[in-house]
């Protein structure tokens, strides 16, 4: 008598599942309506896409692209076949139209843009991949770890630099050095500068 009511007790907690007694139930009915999933939204969150561009966001696209098939994918082999002088003149020409101090703030001569203008700049130099890591290493790992913790000593020593192409050849010895932030040393790159 004692296995029979434990066996209707697991079947009556199995019917409360499947006729929707139980709240897992309620939210998987809400989201499998066939093929419903395509139009309901999943996020209050807005969804930024390419149409949303500003005119000033076009603008930039429009002029990194033609930098990018001008200046870079013309020379494309030898970047990649690596030539650090090149990526320097590249990296300088880029300073010369404020690409090098998108996220960086004006006081310390940057442009200070938002990060969708730092995400369409990196679209747009994805032709050369070798070339847009570069840039990704100058405007990422270069300024935004002494935008976000630096002190303001330090911002206002090295972003200026950062940001007008003064140190953009300190990454290039950075990389050569060892791939492994492990082995970097502080006083080595600074004492570069």
């Amino acid at each position: 008598m004692n296995l029979h009511l434990r066996n209707i007790d697991y079947l009556l907690v199995n019917i409360d599942f499947i006729w929707g007694h139980n709240k897992m139930n309620n939210v998987h009915q809400k989201y499998s309506q066939g093929g419903d999933f395509v139009i309901s939204p999943i996020s209050e969150l807005d969804i930024f896409t390419r149409e949303d561009f500003s005119e000033e966001h076009k603008e930039i696209y429009n002029m990194v692209m033609d930098f990018d098939k001008d200046k870079v994918l013309t020379q494309k082999k030898e970047i990649e076949s690596y030539n650090p002088e090149l990526s320097k003149k590249l990296l300088d020409e880029m300073a010369e139209l404020g690409l090098l101090g998108i996220d960086i703030p004006e006081e310390f001569g940057g442009i200070d843009l938002d990060k969708i203008t730092s995400a369409i700049v990196a679209e747009a130099l994805v032709y050369s991949p070798s070339f847009a890591v570069t840039w990704a290493a100058q405007t990422g790992i270069g300024s935004l770890p002494l935008i976000w913790f630096g002190t303001q000593s330090q911002k206002e020593k090295f972003l200026p630099k950062i940001a007008s192409g003064e140190i953009n050849k300190w990454w290039l010895g950075v990389t050569l050095h060892s791939f492994c932030p492990a082995r970097w040393k502080a006083d080595w790159i600074f004492s570069r500068i």
